[in-house]
């Protein structure tokens, strides 16, 4: 027979066990209530038409209010059909703008930051094949500036630099030949030579005149004042 002393003891032990088990369980538990990463709700902005918005001394506000405007601006044809979507953010033009034909056919996509145009401006023709490309800085073009003809052929393409034309720039003809090349120095033309269509091949190390025209997908979905 087990004294009774050992068998309280024993008792004691799995009672005291079983209180160390469940506050554990319990400090985990609101370990994990505490520290769990909080899920908030996407904050949805208001898409608002251009007749409810005012623009004064630069900055979009709502109408008849003295709040600037954060949100989507939306621009539409007489017959409903969408012109525009542009990102506000603080009165401001803040991350990607659209414009569209009235076909529905994408026109030109453009970043803006705080007002000033900054990143990629893309354009295209009414059939969808590219119209130009240009980056920007600041308001400024910067990099390579290209353009299409309505076929996908490249038009000219022309180094630039804070807004100005610097470096060599080349035109085609709509057939992919060379039409002219100059020598260009901070907007100023320092050499020009020409050729008649069929005369002289494009120098191998300019972009592809066939080069794909797709059009990019449309990024309406972007966070406002993210440019990209």
């Amino acid at each position: 027979m087990i004294p009774k002393f050992q068998i309280s003891n024993f008792r004691f032990q799995i009672a005291n066990r079983t209180l160390l088990w469940f506050f554990s369980v319990c400090a985990a538990g609101a370990l994990t209530w505490f520290c769990w990463p909080v899920r908030h709700p996407a904050v949805s902005l208001p898409e608002v038409a251009r007749a409810e918005l005012l623009l004064r001394n630069g900055h979009w506000y709502w109408r008849g209010g003295t709040n600037l405007f954060t949100g989507y601006m939306l621009q539409f044809y007489p017959n409903g059909a969408r012109l525009s979507r542009s990102a506000i953010s603080g009165g401001l033009l803040n991350g990607l703008s659209e414009a569209w034909y009235t076909n529905g056919q994408l026109q030109v996509q453009e970043d803006f930051k705080n007002g000033i145009s900054n990143g990629l401006r893309r354009k295209w023709y009414e059939n969808g094949k590219r119209l130009s490309q240009a980056s920007i800085l600041e308001g400024k073009v910067v990099g390579v500036f290209r353009r299409w003809y309505k076929s996908g052929q490249l038009a000219e393409q022309i180094p630039m630099k804070a807004g100005e034309p610097d470096g060599i720039a080349y035109e085609f003809y709509g057939s992919g030949f060379l039409k002219a090349k100059t020598r260009v120095r901070g907007g100023r033309v320092l050499q020009r030579k020409t050729w008649k269509d069929g005369q002289r091949q494009a120098p191998a190390d300019i972009l592809s005149p066939s080069e794909s025209a797709s059009v990019g997908a449309s990024s309406a979905s972007r966070p406002i004042g993210g440019a990209g």
